[in-house]
């Protein structure tokens, strides 16, 4: 699976590492919190929490797709770490 933009941005807002975009990562923000966001904002620890809990249901959701496509793609790896 290839990551959209906003899929980045989802990965972006959860873990608090850019994968892709600052545009869509700084948009998708902006869209949880319902209000312009500066980057300097962005850099306090507890918006970044309030952030990840914001972004966790989307997050979420991009796992499970990723599950279910593993599911179905046959190859199963059993190995054990």
């Amino acid at each position: 699976m290839e990551f959209t933009n906003r899929e980045g941005a989802i990965v972006s807002a959860f873990t608090g590492f850019l994968m892709g975009a600052w545009s869509e990562y700084h948009s998708y923000v902006e869209e949880l919190f319902g209000r312009p966001v500066t980057p300097a904002e962005m850099c306090d620890p507890d918006f970044r929490k309030e952030l990840r809990e914001k972004a966790r249901p989307d997050f979420v959701g991009i796992c499970d797709i990723l599950y279910e496509e593993w599911l179905n793609s046959g190859k199963e790896n059993t190995k054990e770490v």
